[in-house]
């Protein structure tokens, strides 16, 4: 169970250390929209198993349906700082012309 997360994860580290692919702002929005569908399918596949996916994450309790709610903004956050780091990166690894021909 641990590698369904864990060399995913690996396997995205290294591939951010080694691209040059800008975050865009005019990213984010699509980010978005996979991110509600992503809730969307949760708590469906949640009331179908009769139980929840993820156990932090119970669509029976006021407490998931704030996690739920708050998960755009954290998407947001998270979006925000690798669009930092990454535009560090490219300007640190002799590209900042990628980073100055971003139009968002």
């Amino acid at each position: 169970m641990v590698g369904d997360h864990s060399l995913p994860l690996l396997m995205l580290l290294l591939d951010f250390v080694t691209n040059s692919v800008p975050y865009c702002w005019r990213h984010l929005p699509m980010v978005l929209v996979v991110s509600v569908f992503y809730l969307i399918v949760n708590i469906v596949g949640s009331y179908g198993l009769g139980r929840p996916i993820y156990s932090i994450l119970d669509w029976n309790t006021w407490q998931g349906w704030v996690l739920a709610a708050a998960m755009p903004f954290a998407t947001l956050f998270q979006f925000w700082i690798l669009k930092l780091v990454t535009d560090c990166k490219l300007k640190r690894g002799k590209h900042p012309e990628i980073v100055m021909a971003q139009k968002d």
